[in-house]
């Protein structure tokens, strides 16, 4: 018989450190192999046959599941730069992960990229998520670019979206859900088996990565077009739209002038938008990098809101009534498909309360493959809950500075918000 020793794999509450943690869940992998047993499901072929065993089958082809938490857990969001930071909090948190992958089954393990591949603005990504959430792992992974399983992860994520007797934020009073180590390049999720809590927690990861790289990472969507001026010249406008939630930013940027929308315009204020723009094209919808010489996306997909979306809306509604959007949190109507109109599902007694779906840009009609501009940024719009003179008694001197705060902005919300789930 081993010593019992030999066979602890965790360490005890007040010796867990940050880095001390990865090293924990290496050991608990090589512990399982060791033993004969699979640790790992490493980027695994079916994955999307495991995830259609939880969805919703629309009629149209489409695949739907559900959250048990409709929003994101910012108050339940901890970012702990060093060891001396650890709260006792925070290490009881990450103490009953590794225990919870300890017991668990094989992890599902998805490689990906955020950031247009062979650019300065890749960063290779790992998710290690859950068995029992296989949709979560699948939608990420058409989010993100495809990755090298070979090649080692510079920002990991361990999603374990179940209830571990968490602990209470130190910071916030609510409850522990989500630890961010931004200098040792990972997250924990926890309780919350919410789509956003993956996507965002990468992009928080990537955003660093990008200052290191020379650029700021917004929280803006990506369009280009071509417009007519005055003189019969044309310019290409590189458009950056900047908006937190529930602003607008994925309504105005993945916006199109189309022929019947376009009829509004003619109507409302006698100009036909189609006479003076041409080439419209969608790059990215949440998160970009901006460079001096270029815009760089953050996602070959989109994970965008969908409730109260209607056609007149042209490239969202395409790309949300095709059979390969994978939704979330979404209704069905009378025929069996996917239903954006919010008068069945209900969260809290409210109805539509942020209903979300993963789609190809390729659906929306108007991406043409390239997640990168055509050249720098030369037009922005901000999308502010506030007033744009908010900003003026600050009297900001450098424009670029000021420019930065009204796009950083405040956030709108979503109804989702107004209730914690405890």
């Amino acid at each position: 018989m081993r010593p019992v020793a030999d066979w602890l794999v965790i360490p005890g509450l007040e010796e867990i450190t940050i880095e001390g943690f990865k090293e924990s869940f290496r050991r608990i992998v090589e512990l399982k192999e060791k033993a004969g047993l699979q640790a790992i499901l490493d980027n695994p072929p079916d994955l999307r046959k495991r995830a259609e065993l939880y969805a919703t089958k629309y009629r149209n082809g489409a695949l739907g599941w559900a959250s048990n938490i409709w929003h994101r857990s910012e108050a339940g969001t901890a970012v702990v730069e060093r060891d001396e930071d650890l709260r006792k909090e925070h290490k009881l948190l990450m103490l009953r992960v590794l225990e919870h992958i300890l017991v668990q089954g094989p992890l599902i393990k998805v490689d990906g990229i955020l950031g247009k591949p062979g650019t300065k603005a890749a960063l290779r990504c790992r998710l290690y998520c859950d068995p029992q959430f296989p949709d979560i792992a699948y939608r990420w992974a058409q989010l993100a670019f495809p990755g090298d399983p070979s090649k080692e992860p510079e920002v990991e994520l361990f999603c374990i979206p179940h209830y571990l007797g968490n602990p209470i934020n130190p910071e916030t009073g609510d409850m522990l859900k989500v630890l961010r180590f931004p200098n040792h390049n990972y997250t924990i999720v926890t309780c919350s088996s919410y789509q956003g809590e993956v996507k965002k927690g990468f992009l928080s990861h990537w955003i660093l990565h990008v200052y290191k790289a020379g650029g700021t990472g917004e929280h803006a969507a990506l369009r280009e077009f071509t417009v007519k001026r005055k003189d019969g010249a044309e310019k290409r406008i590189v458009l950056c739209i900047w908006g937190l939630t529930g602003s607008g930013k994925s309504t105005h940027g993945l916006y199109i002038w189309e022929k019947e929308n376009a009829e509004v315009y003619v109507k409302k204020f006698g100009i036909n938008p189609l006479d003076y723009v041409k080439d419209q094209e969608l790059k990215n919808d949440d998160i970009v990098a901006v460079f001096e010489d270029r815009v760089i996306g953050s996602e070959r997909g989109s994970w965008t809101k969908t409730e109260n979306v209607t056609p007149k809306q042209v490239a969202i509604w395409k790309a949300a009534m095709s059979p390969r959007a994978l939704h979330e949190n979404t209704e069905f109507d009378e025929n069996g498909n996917p239903s954006l109109a919010g008068r069945l599902f209900q969260y809290f007694g409210m109805f539509n309360r942020n209903a979300r779906s993963v789609f190809f840009l390729e659906d929306t009609g108007y991406f043409k493959g390239d997640v990168e501009s055509s050249g720098p940024l030369n037009m922005a719009v901000f999308l502010s809950p506030g007033y744009f003179t908010d900003y003026a008694w600050v009297k900001i001197a450098d424009p670029a500075f000021a420019a930065k705060v009204l796009a950083d902005g405040r956030t709108v919300g979503h109804p989702a918000q107004s209730r914690e789930a405890v």
